[in-house]
């Protein structure tokens, strides 16, 4: 991927604060390495209830369509409280780290101001 490049890398883990710490986590980030070259990798699955996706090889969820939305009309602040939007889907998709790697990249991004 990078032929023949050194590459540094840093690892971030998520914890159990708040999606908008997460969020300035990402912010302090975007800060850190501004003016870098910078390749910003979040991982985790959105809906991690794995037992919903055996033998159906093209299924999302509802929360995985809501997710997606919201990304796509830019509605990041209703990311940020999409537990709160949207329960019942939210814990019907066990999303994987309770999509904080997600806050981090919004955070790193920086589309939105989280006071």
């Amino acid at each position: 991927m990078f032929q023949n490049k050194k590459v540094k890398a840093v690892t971030v883990s998520i914890s159990s604060a708040s999606p908008e710490h997460h969020y300035k986590l990402g912010e302090i980030i975007s800060r850190a390495v501004s003016g870098k070259k910078v390749l910003f990798f979040a991982t985790g699955s959105p809906t991690h209830r794995l037992d919903l996706f055996y033998f159906k090889s093209s299924w999302r969820s509802r929360f995985d369509e809501i997710l997606m939305d919201k990304i796509v009309k830019g509605r990041f602040d209703e990311i940020i409280n999409i537990r709160n939007l949207h329960p019942k889907e939210y814990i019907s998709a066990s999303p994987e780290g309770e999509l904080k790697m997600l806050y981090i990249l919004l955070g790193a991004e920086n589309p939105l101001r989280v006071k």
